[in-house]
């Protein structure tokens, strides 16, 4: 096989993929001997779930627990077929999981000329479906000390999704985990089911019962819920987790990020309390002894369903009852009492991250609002602006959130170093140029609105 050409190698392995994607699998462990064993990198696995015939929106029970149980059978397949291994090499393996019906990627492929409408319903029944492992069957599968990142792409309109929970069960049978990179979701129509799919997953990381490694220290998280994408329809409730005065998942996320050294997350929505938990005084506070770098990303929402920003003026409706409601897209302008929260809870939790180097924070339904604090030698910055130029901004930063941001930089910087604060605000600039796109002669544009500046340490 070693003496074939890379092109005829691959048209064999597409071919395999094609007629039957479990002989690939079979193709797959037989070709990887001992020796070739050591230059494995990266491993993309999709666990294949069972056929189905009738063409449903939804699966039933009984095909719900078919597709569980055939997922646990090809997991424990592939980590005993990895625990064979003679030897683990020093960089790690990647291993990258997703789930898939075997019908749905051999109908998926090009030239197969699926009705448009089937191809509709097909899409639903993908993005419905939740594959898990069966109940405390990850406790059955063998520890491997192999694996070194854990990957688990976004599911497309061929793939199933995974529980959330169940990344954390298998994630914590590799014993030497550094890195984690999820993209998933709870964007089920039944509020109950989305509820507890996100409180299970909280329960997985959350330092009571972790099931994340201590080893891990690089955390990324794509994580979608539907409220958001779905309050482009005003009868949905907004809503993540109703009547909760703390989101749980954002919660546990906070108790899991101070074990890391890099934090991304990309969420739908996401609680202050990940940062800074207003229950508890300030020597309870988390702290983040190894962390240089965390990125946030979330839309213009809190959990509890409360909105960070109202909406433009000039896209309210008007009176006529049957014109179009405004979508979530049109809000735009930040509400202060919402959004101070958060600006105190991320000034106060950089000061307790004596490694920081870097703290990015954007937020909204298009990017909205942008916090950037960076420590660089010989000084620190911070820059805060509004992407869409809401005439308010200024109005944002408060004294409180300034003097914040001062004690903050007093624990990065030394005595002599400089520490730059800047706020950008172009609302009027914008708002000017917006109403007055043809040049009307004789009027000049307002100036923008600054807070500008700089103290030595």
């Amino acid at each position: 096989m070693d003496l074939i050409p890379t092109e005829i190698k691959l048209a064999i392995v597409r071919f395999l993929i094609e007629e039957s994607p479990e002989s690939a699998y079979a193709y797959a462990t037989g070709a990887l001997t001992p020796v070739r064993q050591a230059y494995v990198r990266q491993i993309h696995f999709t666990a294949l779930l069972p056929d189905y015939v009738q063409r449903r929106r939804s699966e039933t029970e009984s095909e719900k627990q078919k597709n569980n149980e055939a997922f646990s059978g090809a997991v424990a397949s592939l980590m005993e077929f990895l625990r064979a291994w003679l030897s683990p090499h020093d960089g790690g393996i990647e291993l990258q999981l997703s789930t898939a019906c075997a019908i749905d990627l051999r109908d998926m492929r090009p030239g197969m000329g699926m009705a448009i409408l089937d191809l509709r319903e097909r899409r639903k029944r993908c993005l419905s479906s939740y594959v898990a492992l069966n109940k405390g069957f990850y406790r059955q599968l063998p520890e491997l000390p192999a694996v070194s990142k854990f990957t688990c792409p976004a599911a497309d309109m061929n793939q199933r999704r995974l529980v959330p929970a169940t990344c954390c069960e298998i994630a914590s049978r590799f014993s030497r985990l550094r890195a984690i990179d999820w993209h998933l979701a709870d964007g089920s129509h039944d509020s109950d089911f989305r509820l507890q799919l996100r409180n299970d997953f909280a329960a997985g990381l959350s330092s009571a019962s972790s099931l994340i490694p201590e080893s891990v220290r690089d955390f990324t998280l794509g994580y979608s819920s539907a409220p958001c994408v779905e309050r482009f329809f005003p009868d949905e409730d907004p809503r993540i987790c109703p009547g909760a005065a703390r989101d749980a998942l954002s919660v546990a996320l906070r108790n899991l990020s101070v074990q890391m050294e890099t934090v991304t997350l990309q969420m739908t929505s996401i609680g202050s309390e990940f940062l800074w938990d207003p229950e508890l005084p300030p020597d309870q506070q988390a702290h983040w002894p190894r962390l240089r770098e965390m990125e946030l990303n979330f839309d213009g929402q809190t959990p509890q369903g409360e909105e960070l920003f109202d909406w433009d003026p000039s896209d309210m409706p008007d009176d006529d009852p049957e014109s179009d409601p405004p979508s979530s897209l049109s809000r735009v302008v930040p509400i202060p009492a919402q959004h101070r929260p958060y600006q105190l809870a991320f000034a106060r939790a950089a000061g307790r991250m004596p490694k920081l180097r870097h703290l990015c924070a954007l937020c909204g339904y298009q990017v909205r609002v942008l916090m950037d604090y960076t420590v660089r030698p010989g000084g620190a910055e911070f820059h805060y602006e509004d992407y869409q130029n809401s005439p308010v901004v200024v109005g944002l930063v408060t004294q409180e959130v300034q003097e914040e941001w001062w004690k903050t930089a007093h624990a990065h910087l030394r005595e002599g170093d400089e520490f730059h604060f800047e706020v950008v605000d172009d609302g009027a600039v914008f708002e000017f140029r917006r109403r007055n796109s043809n040049g009307l002669p004789g009027q000049e544009p307002p100036e923008r609105m600054v807070i500008d500046w700089t103290r030595v340490i």
